[in-house]
């Protein structure tokens, strides 16, 4: 009984540091990612952050308007003020987790630009559009 108390203790001890190593990449560093590539208008990058489901729906003529409304300074503008806006906001969890809502209501922003929507795949976070 005594071994298998100290077994118990020792691998409850060990369950924090195996946590830590598989623990999905923080919403925070896709928003970073997704503020560079805005800023420059890289229609790949941004379509690396793009949840899969809506990626495998683009074709190379919804991809050359990306990189057309990207560079439109209206449209960048505001999308990279709601991206740096939820790098300061710790966004609302739903379903256990699998996404991330950012809201921004009363803010200033359209009726389409006031929540961000992230979901988590395989410990990753996507924007949802």
């Amino acid at each position: 009984m005594r071994a298998f108390a100290l077994f118990a203790l020792s691998l409850s001890l060990l369950v924090p540091s195996l946590a830590a190593a598989s623990e999905p990449e923080a919403p925070t560093d896709t928003l970073k990612k997704a503020v560079l590539a805005y800023e420059n208008c890289d229609v790949m990058a941004m379509m690396e952050l793009t949840a899969p489901h809506q990626r495998a729906v683009l074709s190379d003529q919804a991809l050359a308007l990306a990189e057309t409304t990207c560079k439109r300074d209206d449209s960048r503008a505001s999308k990279l003020k709601a991206l740096k806006l939820a790098e300061q906001f710790k966004p609302t969890f739903e379903e256990d987790g699998k996404y991330a809502v950012f809201d921004f209501s009363g803010m200033g922003f359209s009726k389409a630009e006031e929540k961000l929507r992230m979901i988590r795949i395989d410990e990753k976070w996507y924007l949802l559009h």
